[in-house]
């Protein structure tokens, strides 16, 4: 069931928010504030569809502000949601009015800013609930599913919304509340999120620093392919963060990363490469083969034609001695150029 268009005029006309918030119809305004608010915010709807607008721009041009047809509701403010008009069962302003909770008729819930035209979609929507879904709106005041956590109190029901409720907590400094919604997510499955959980507890926001804990959530994040899980992994081992140094564990992660075409663990993959070579050559165990020093080419070269600065430097290296490549000094000049141009202190000495 949808309204039909002169009962959503007849909702639009009779209901006024506060001051000069109201809507109007498509018939009184410019085709360019229509066009200017499609292309803006709504481009899956037709201008004919357009039953009715909030401009709220400045000086009309309709870039800005609420569209309303006879099956959704758009705004400039939402992002891209869209609400299904006849799917929401509740509609309640929170926080001083400046945020609008639809409930949907799965008890699922939605949050979206509405500035100063709050108690103006209320009133549209209690119009619209009760044509469209009357049976609907009479069981929201009903107690939903007790087997279903996170109902109708506006709480976050999936995991991106559980993430987005902890990344608004961990903007504002807010980190328990920030970890406990990110270990929601994350328990449920939201990569992501686990990666989240695994910094906060490596870096001791919200509880105190727990690193055996990081790393098992920062091991879930990675084998699900979390980049900056594996990146982590991959430091905390390299320089025995909490733990003994393993460079083979931390080459495994780097590795894993660098297959993903990172940057970071590239060059990473590389300084352990390189390093191992070395250690080989100062405890006298003999002739470092080519092919080890042009796998330690390889990826300093993967990682510094991506721009990374250390990668640059150790390419010059690399060249100036002849390490897995023709020696040249002209060569390892324009890799120590390229390094010291992004600040890189030891390539700048060598120009």
């Amino acid at each position: 069931m949808q309204l039909d268009r002169s009962t959503l005029e007849k909702i639009l006309i009779s209901c006024k928010g506060n001051g000069n918030s109201h809507f109007t119809l498509a018939a009184n305004l410019k085709p360019s504030q229509i066009k200017n608010a499609i292309a803006a915010y709504a481009p899956s709807v037709s201008s004919a569809d357009v039953v009715g607008m909030v401009d709220d721009t400045l000086f009309g041009s309709g870039k800005d502000g609420f569209l309303i047809t006879c099956t959704n509701l758009y705004s400039s403010y939402f992002g891209k949601t869209a609400p299904i008009l006849n799917k929401i069962i509740k509609g309640e302003l929170v926080e001083n009015g400046r945020t609008l909770v639809l409930t949907y008729e799965s008890y699922h819930t939605v949050r979206l800013p509405v500035h100063k035209h709050g108690i103006l979609l209320i009133a549209v929507l209690k119009e619209i609930i009760g044509i469209l879904s009357p049976v609907a709106a009479a069981a929201a005041d009903k107690k939903p599913d007790p087997n279903y956590k996170y109902s109708i109190t506006g709480r976050p029901t999936t995991t991106d919304e559980m993430f987005i409720k902890a990344a608004e907590f961990y903007e504002n400094n807010e980190f328990g509340m920030a970890l406990h919604w990110f270990i929601e997510a994350g328990s449920r499955g939201h990569t992501v999120s686990r990666f989240y959980v695994g910094y906060m507890l490596h870096q001791g926001e919200g509880m105190p620093r727990d690193i055996e804990n990081a790393i098992n959530w920062y091991t879930s994040a990675a084998e699900d392919g979390q980049v900056q899980a594996m990146l982590n992994l991959g430091s905390i081992y390299y320089r025995g963060d909490g733990v003994p140094v393993k460079k083979h564990t931390a080459m495994y992660w780097y590795a894993k990363a660098a297959e993903l075409g990172n940057p970071i663990a590239q060059n990473m993959c590389g300084t352990i490469e390189y390093e191992d070579l070395i250690v080989k050559f100062q405890k006298g165990r003999g002739y470092m083969f080519d092919t080890e020093w042009k796998k330690v080419h390889n990826y300093f070269s993967a990682a510094a034609k991506q721009g990374n600065p250390n990668a640059q430097y150790m390419l010059g290296v690399l060249y100036e001695n002849g390490h897995g490549v023709r020696k040249s000094l002209d060569e390892a000049r324009q890799w120590y150029q390229k390094a010291a141009a992004q600040g890189h202190s030891e390539a700048k000495k060598k120009l």
